[in-house]
């Protein structure tokens, strides 16, 4: 249980001190989130779902995130602190085709 609350006290200070995205400037490249998790692991796999949405990212596929602003502290602490490790997949893609309603859903024009 002090587990849990020292994930939610850590997480709580990276959303803190995330700039505002009005504030934040884009620097061109998208943060990707891919997971496996199993069918068996299904409560781990919606708390996942939950957290990476409530920091910000949107479904881009079926366990596939995308996000535009640097957030690789946030993703250390879900493979650390709620122990998903290598189920968790994390990439800066520089050039993403077709991304045109991303950049729209993000304000980023």
């Amino acid at each position: 249980m002090g587990h849990n609350i020292d994930f939610k006290t850590r997480k709580n200070k990276l959303l803190d001190n995330r700039p505002l995205r009005a504030k934040q400037k884009w620097d061109g490249k998208w943060r990707v989130v891919v997971f496996d998790v199993w069918e068996k692991s299904r409560a781990k796999r919606d708390s996942l779902r939950y957290e990476i949405k409530n920091f910000g990212f949107i479904q881009l596929q079926r366990s596939v995130w995308i996000y535009p602003y640097e957030c690789v502290e946030f993703i250390k602490l879900l493979k650390t602190d709620l122990a998903f490790g290598k189920n968790i997949r994390y990439m800066v893609v520089q050039k993403l085709d077709h991304d045109e309603k991303l950049r729209k859903y993000f304000k980023l024009e």
